[in-house]
């Protein structure tokens, strides 16, 4: 299986502030690959020049061989490059099946006749429910957004993205103000889907990170700082000096234990 991404050289700057260094990573086919690092990493940044809602100022990112680094969020989309947002995106004064279905007809480039009803297209109603099944929220396909839960939101954000059928997803702090029981049950979830999507996850909980990645990137100062796999990472020396100790300070910061 060929590599997800290729990432060469890639920089985001603001002024004289490099919030994304000369990067360079490889993200294989399937993987479960993590981007972690302390506030102001530049995790958020490489976050958006991997979905497309930001430019790099140099570099490259090639997905499955195609050069994308000057498309737009949309184009990428189209080539089944799908991602949830740290903040929530779902409509919600919509059932949950109603939200999911508008997505499915985006793809299908009718989402501008969206007033006619999830009923009138019977096979976006199909790839609908069956993503809300996937996620475990199939029960709850009539309910308003509104009453959600704040793990089930999550849930139905990845039955958004999920229903565009990607290859690549990006996951961008996926569970934020969840409680530790939510976190794993998100967890669990994931290690659901298909072995061939590959998923990038920027997160700061570190119990999640090493219970679901495969891979592992740090970033410090915009620069990657480490690559590999969890054990790889959690034992080596620059990454444990920059930041880990592997528990969590409070709800935004890491600290190194003596």
């Amino acid at each position: 299986m060929s590599d997800a991404l290729q990432i060469e050289g890639l920089t985001r700057a603001y002024g004289a502030l490099r919030a994304v260094d000369e990067v360079t990573l490889t993200v294989r086919a399937g993987a479960r690959h993590a981007l972690i690092g302390p506030n102001g990493a530049g995790k958020s940044t490489m976050f958006k020049l991997l979905s497309g809602e930001v430019r790099p100022t140099a570099g490259r990112i090639r997905y499955f061989g195609t050069d994308i680094t000057r498309l737009s969020q949309p184009r990428r989309a189209r080539m089944r490059i799908s991602q949830t947002y740290q903040h929530s995106s779902v409509f919600m004064p919509l059932t949950v099946l109603e939200n999911v279905a508008l997505a499915a007809q985006r793809v299908q480039n009718i989402g501008t006749v969206w007033w006619r009803g999830a009923d009138r297209y019977p096979d976006r109603t199909a790839a609908a429910l069956e993503s809300l099944a996937a996620v475990g929220l199939g029960d709850r396909a009539g309910a308003l957004a509104s009453s959600l839960s704040h793990g089930e939101r999550r849930q139905l954000e990845l039955a958004l993205a999920l229903v565009c059928r990607p290859r690549l997803l990006l996951l961008d702090e996926p569970t934020a103000g969840m409680s530790a029981t939510e976190s794993a049950a998100f967890v669990d979830l994931v290690r659901t889907l298909p072995d061939d999507l590959t998923v990038i996850v920027v997160e700061h909980d570190l119990d999640v990170v090493f219970s679901l990645a495969t891979d592992i990137s740090v970033l410090h100062h915009g620069q990657l700082l480490a690559t590999g796999t969890p054990e790889q990472v959690s034992a080596d020396p620059g990454v444990q000096e920059a930041y880990l100790s592997w528990t969590v300070a409070d709800d935004d910061d890491l600290e190194v234990s003596s």
